[in-house]
């Protein structure tokens, strides 16, 4: 919480439109709202990226009408694969997912621990995983659920980047 010190005397909206008038630094927004709605892919970093021009108050890039608090426009699958997964490769990958992925979370069996569940989480392009537990008598196969936007994601290209870090049934090359 900011003290007195750091706070400016503000007497209208109009006084804080001009300090901000100067513009935004590159990498930052300025959002007007009313309620703090803000577009849902701003929030979890799938909005246009704000380095691709200069962002002012009430200029969010949200260009479509739907309302995305009413949960429409979502939708989720399982993606399941019996293989290996490369983790680092995993996770590089994430990075480079289309902006209609919002989230990826579930368990993976990964090359470096083979028996053991490893945990994905991933939303937008950030993503962590680390190990978990054992598999114990759970059949060792990945299960990953992925949320995205319906109208805009294309599934078998998502699922053909995340088989890219299959190394194989044993960790031995997947090949073709």
């Amino acid at each position: 919480m900011a003290g007195n010190d750091d706070q400016l005397p503000l007497s209208s909206e109009e006084d804080a439109r001009a300090i901000m008038t100067g513009g935004v630094p590159m990498g930052r927004w300025i959002i007007e709202t009313e309620h703090a709605a803000v577009p849902f892919e701003v929030l979890i970093g799938t909005g246009p990226d704000p380095d691709e021009g200069e962002r002012r108050l009430g200029d969010s890039g949200h260009t479509h009408s739907h309302d995305h608090a009413n949960g429409h426009g979502f939708t989720r699958w399982v993606y399941r694969r019996d293989g290996i997964f490369d983790v680092q490769a995993l996770k590089a990958t994430i990075t480079r997912l289309p902006r209609s992925v919002y989230r990826i979370k579930g368990f993976l069996r990964a090359s470096d621990e083979p028996d053991h569940r490893h945990l994905l989480q991933a939303v937008g392009m950030r993503g962590d995983g680390q190990p978990f537990d054992e598999w114990g008598e759970r059949p060792p196969t990945t299960a990953l659920v992925v949320i995205a936007d319906e109208e805009h994601v294309d599934r078998e290209s998502v699922e053909a980047l995340l088989d890219a870090c299959v190394v194989g049934p044993d960790g031995g090359s997947a090949g073709p």
